[in-house]
């Protein structure tokens, strides 16, 4: 598996380990099937949706950083 390389591969690669954990926490409660089902189901509409935030503020942010490094650049 190739080494993360942007913060946005890196928010990947750490929430699909964080959902793995989870689900295997949640399986491990003994729950009925559709309770278990259900509980997965949350978890992962939850992190997916988080996930997306996550990734377009880091997008933002990055835009940012490079739009100050640009403006540097311009006014040296």
């Amino acid at each position: 598996m190739p080494v993360p390389e942007t913060p946005a591969e890196v928010l990947v690669d750490e929430l699909n380990r964080f959902r793995g954990r989870m689900c295997g926490l949640i399986e491990s409660w003994g729950l009925p099937e559709r309770q278990e089902r259900g509980a997965i189901s949350t978890l992962k509409s939850l992190s997916y949706d988080t996930q997306a935030v996550i990734t377009e503020v880091l997008e933002d942010l990055e835009g940012q950083v490079l739009s100050l490094a640009a403006d540097q650049r311009h006014t040296q």
